[in-house]
């Protein structure tokens, strides 16, 4: 197109386009502008024939026609969207939750501070060599033992003599001291919440229940199914048979097991008070705030 005649021309004389020749171009001239301008939203609609219908009303009238039909495109286009998060998450649910069973069936319970990738690819490893999964989870929580051990005291003021205990045990290598006290004092957070013991099966799965229910944070949502598995740190002495090995509470506690002896053991208990502890934390953040 020729810009030079979409050009509106104001002038005193005829050079500069006040003729009567220009009077009858002009209205033309608008008109294609108007189609240019509004062409989009009013096709179709010249600029004077959009006088004579009522410009102001015209275009409300429009507006609001565009305006309901981007809602209800944006309202479907939420709804897909939804569908697709919910299918995701549902997806990394099943995928966090399994990768966590693993872990724990190896006697560890995961750092809340892992990624979903690192957790992922420390379960799968547990099929090919275990004893690496094991050597990975000794090193990070070796190396984050003075962190949790600030946290746990921060949530729980009034079991802080009794956690130092145990943590002072296993700097010492005292570990057959530092697990009992690790687990005693795992069960005794979990009772001052719900008020039930954790390590008795028909309670577990009703704090299970109960935190379901009071769930609001995701990573917390893909923890819980862990309390309604069958774990060896709970086992009872039904489902432990003949043959069973591992770190076991009800073994240690009641003197039945005297070989958890290791740093790897007591390294374990601490991931499992840890775990226990953010768990529960993040149901009633109010009641571990810093005192």
């Amino acid at each position: 197109m020729n810009q030079e005649r979409y050009t509106l021309r104001v002038g005193t004389d005829e050079s500069q386009g006040c003729g009567a020749d220009d009077g009858k171009e002009q209205p033309n001239a608008i008109n294609d502008w108007s189609r240019l301008v509004l062409g989009s939203i009013l096709p179709g609609m010249d600029f004077f024939r959009l006088l004579g219908l009522g410009f102001s009303e015209t275009i409300f009238d429009v507006i609001g026609l565009q305006q309901k039909q981007m809602i209800e495109l944006f309202q479907q286009q939420q709804q897909q969207l939804v569908d697709v998060l919910r299918k995701s998450i549902e997806s990394l649910s099943d995928d966090v939750c399994e990768s966590q069973i693993k872990l724990a069936n190896r006697g560890w319970f995961p750092d809340p501070d892992m990624s979903f990738g690192e957790l992922r690819q420390v379960a799968e490893a547990i099929e090919t060599n275990p004893d690496a999964v094991d050597k990975h989870m000794q090193v990070s929580f070796r190396a984050k033992l003075d962190e949790i051990e600030i946290e746990l005291l921060r949530r729980h003021p009034s079991r802080a003599h009794l956690l130092q205990d145990a943590f002072s045990a296993h700097r010492d290598a005292k570990y057959t001291l530092s697990i009992p006290v690790l687990f005693s004092q795992a069960d005794g957070i979990c009772y001052d919440s719900f008020k039930k013991n954790v390590f008795i099966t028909d309670k577990r799965k009703k704090i299970h229940i109960e935190a379901k229910s009071e769930s609001e944070e995701l990573a917390s949502s893909f923890s819980l199914p862990l309390l309604s598995e069958t774990l060896p740190l709970w086992v009872t002495e039904r489902e432990r048979g003949e043959s069973f090995q591992g770190l076991n509470r009800h073994e240690v506690l009641h003197g039945i097991s005297v070989d958890y002896s290791t740093e790897v053991d007591s390294l374990k208990a601490v991931s499992f008070i840890s775990w226990i502890s953010w768990l529960l934390g993040s149901l009633h953040s109010d009641e571990f705030k810093d005192e």
